[in-house]
């Protein structure tokens, strides 16, 4: 599958930089953000997480490596949600990958930050939203975060 346009040739570079760099929070962050932005496009999610490159690995690393920075945890869910959008192939990898559990756990490591429970709470309704297929797991981590006022 050929990129939707010559801009997401740029995730092989962001990607690089994520996977060399997986200690610096910064560069997770602003990886994050810019594969967030790729994602945006329909066309270009199945490439994002495609074997060859496998985005949602490189955000989920983030993520777990970067638990109490609170800007890669942002960026991060919405990586995530952006993944998820309407698009069940790459929902059901999420799930697998346990995506859900690594956006709870940044929910509940950040219960002041707006920005990530929002992005969080997205997140976890995109992956809900994988036509009626969603492990109870999912449906718990989205259930506990709301009954946690979160």
């Amino acid at each position: 599958m050929e990129p939707a346009d010559e801009s997401l040739a740029a995730h092989v570079i962001v990607l690089q930089a994520m996977n060399n760099l997986v200690t610096h929070g910064g560069v997770q962050r602003q990886g994050c953000g810019a594969l967030r932005k790729l994602a945006m496009e329909p066309q270009n999610r199945a490439v994002l997480m495609s074997n060859k490159h496998q985005a949602e690995v490189a955000v989920l690393t983030a993520m777990r490596s970067h638990p109490n920075h609170n800007k890669v945890q942002k960026q991060g869910c919405a990586a995530l949600g952006a993944f998820a959008d309407d698009n069940t192939e790459n929902q059901a990898t999420l799930i697998r990958l346990k995506a859900h559990e690594a956006v709870a756990a940044a929910m509940r490591n950040h219960p002041t930050q707006a920005k990530v429970q929002s992005r969080g709470c997205s997140a976890l309704r995109k992956l809900l939203a994988s036509n009626g297929q969603t492990p109870p797991a999912v449906r718990f981590e989205f259930k506990c975060c709301l009954c946690e006022g979160k």
